[in-house]
């Protein structure tokens, strides 16, 4: 019974919901009063007058007799007539009452109840979409062309390119010029001439991801152009590579090769020559370091020999230096610990020996010994601004002859780079080194270095170097002394990234407490250098 009645009460509203669905056509704006009065009275909604469009008269349709006559829309705007005039294009004001909305002049009368109805509510939507649309802003804006965009400008516009050979960058800087000089071979004996100078520098350096490689190279060739005859060769090589083994353990192994004439500066003095023999050095390192939180161990060994060639006597012949070749083997151990990422503190302690190829030398003394040092030092890094590391300690080097006092005395070392500011650079080295000697009845000496070099970009196309170095050798035997001194200025100024005009002036003096080996040095070099 229930059913039957929900089903009666169902077939008598759904006629009457559609004709109101009909003739319900939303107008202008709402006027509360008006829709509750007519939702609360008794005659349908249909049968009153259009409230929400301000009309006030009650207006009821008729209704078709028939689904099959046509019907007859009453509403302004809905039929062909009205739908001809020309519509505002202009927004509507909000202030201002709504005019009433012209509906699509869609024929629906001779369509199905249910399509007609649709098309209606369709009519009833399309009236809230006669608003204007927001415009969305575009995400796809016109970009400039990159032809007119202005150049950037080169940080570095006169540094060289290099060339790339597999997963190496090298470069190449090659010099040419002539250097006058008041004495050529920078000896007690030396004259004045003009001497051609050429020097080749070639620097490869490894583009890898993870580990690392260096490979640099340069010669030097000086010849007598006038005056005082000179002919000589400087000549250095050296690789090395560090491997990353593990996150806590790095590789670093090193090879060096060099060949020089001996300087007229050398602890040992050859009596009646007629030129400096010649010295070759071949260097050879291996070391492992440990990472352990913030402590850093350090093992390496190196090993180093030197190579004297006979000495040219200026009476005719030569005289022999096989004596004096020698191989100095060391094991250094290093302990720091990380007080911050910039700073650790460590501890060094070296120990080795020196064999020389003759047990006993001409005047029959065995030269070999043990060689000892312990210092204590600083290790720094503030990044491009300040890095480097600074020691201090105590070297001692004793014979196998008990005739032959021990050689002992404070060991530094330094190696700073130091940038105040951009495009200024200032570098500080120093190092300290045990000498041997064949001198019958002395032991050797210690030869302290230190040098000074300050770089300076004046211009992009403008470079300039000052630069000043010392060295003091205290012999162990006896209180003589030596001091030598360099200063050192020059420029570059590049004509492109390629070439460019160089100039350099230096000065060395030479003084010593014993006879005859004071001298000093002037010279002015003008050259081109090129470079890749």
């Amino acid at each position: 019974m229930p059913l039957l009645c929900a089903a009666t009460a169902a077939a008598v509203l759904c006629p009457i919901a559609a004709a109101n669905a009909q003739a319900l056509v939303l107008r202008g704006g709402i006027d509360e009063l008006a829709v509750t009065g007519s939702l609360l009275a008794d005659e349908p909604l249909t049968g009153r007058g259009s409230a929400l469009a301000g009309d006030k008269t009650p207006v009821r349709p008729e209704r078709p007799a028939a689904s099959g006559q046509n019907y007859q829309p009453i509403s302004q705007g809905a039929t062909a007539e009205d739908a001809a005039e020309p519509q505002r294009s202009d927004p509507p004001d909000r202030d201002a009452a709504v005019p009433t909305a012209r509906p699509r002049t869609t024929d629906t009368a001779s369509l199905p109840d249910e399509i007609q109805t649709a098309a209606t509510n369709q009519d009833r939507t399309e009236l809230f979409d006669d608003r204007p649309a927001q415009r969305t802003p575009r995400e796809n804006r016109r970009v400039a062309a990159i032809s007119g965009r202005a150049p950037q400008r080169e940080a570095e516009p006169y540094a060289p390119l290099g060339l790339r050979i597999g997963n190496f960058d090298v470069f190449g800087e090659l010099d040419q010029g002539a250097m006058w000089t008041s004495n050529v071979d920078s000896s007690p004996t030396g004259g004045e001439g003009v001497v051609s100078e050429t020097a080749l520098r070639l620097t490869a350096v490894s583009d890898w991801t993870r580990h690392s490689a260096r490979l640099e190279a340069q010669g030097l060739w000086r010849e007598s152009v006038s005056g005082a005859s000179l002919s000589e060769f400087y000549g250095d090589a050296r690789g090395a590579l560090e491997l990353d083994l593990t996150s806590d353990f790095a590789l670093r192994a090193g090879l060096g090769y060099a060949v020089r004439p001996e300087s007229a500066s050398s602890p040992v003095e050859i009596v009646g020559i007629a030129s400096q023999p010649t010295v070759q050095t071949l260097s050879a390192e291996l070391g492992l370091e440990k990472r352990a939180g913030r402590h850093r161990f350090n093992v390496t060994g190196s090993v180093e020999r030197d190579i004297y060639s006979d000495a040219d006597l200026s009476t005719g012949g030569t005289l022999s230096q096989d004596d004096r070749n020698s191989t100095l083997a060391l094991l250094s151990l290093r302990a720091g610990y990380e007080v911050s990422p910039a700073l650790i503190p460590f501890v060094e302690a070296d120990i080795g020996r020196r064999f020389y190829d003759q047990r006993t030398d001409d005047a029959g003394y065995q030269r070999s010994g043990d060689q000892y040092g312990l210092a204590a030092g600083l290790e720094w890094n503030f990044g491009e601004k300040l890095n480097g590391e600074f020691s201090a300690g105590w070297v001692e080097e004793r014979f196998d002859d008990d005739r032959l006092k021990a050689i002992s005395g404070p060991g530094l070392a330094a190696a700073v780079d130091w940038s105040p500011h951009r495009g200024t650079s200032v570098e500080l080295s120093g190092t300290t080194i045990v000498e041997g000697s064949t001198t019958p009845g002395e032991s050797g000496s210690i030869l302290y270095e230190g040098l000074v070099v300050a770089r300076r970009e004046i211009r992009a196309n403008l470079d300039a170097e000052a630069g000043l170095g010392a060295a003091w050798r205290d012999y162990s035997d006896s209180s003589d002394h030596e001091l030598r001194w360099l200063a050192r200025t020059g420029g570059t100024w590049w004509l492109n990234r390629y070439a460019g005009l160089d100039g350099r002036l230096e000065y060395e003096r030479f003084t010593s407490t014993l006879p005859g080996r004071d001298y000093r040095t002037a010279s002015l070099y003008l050259g081109l250098k090129l470079q890749r």
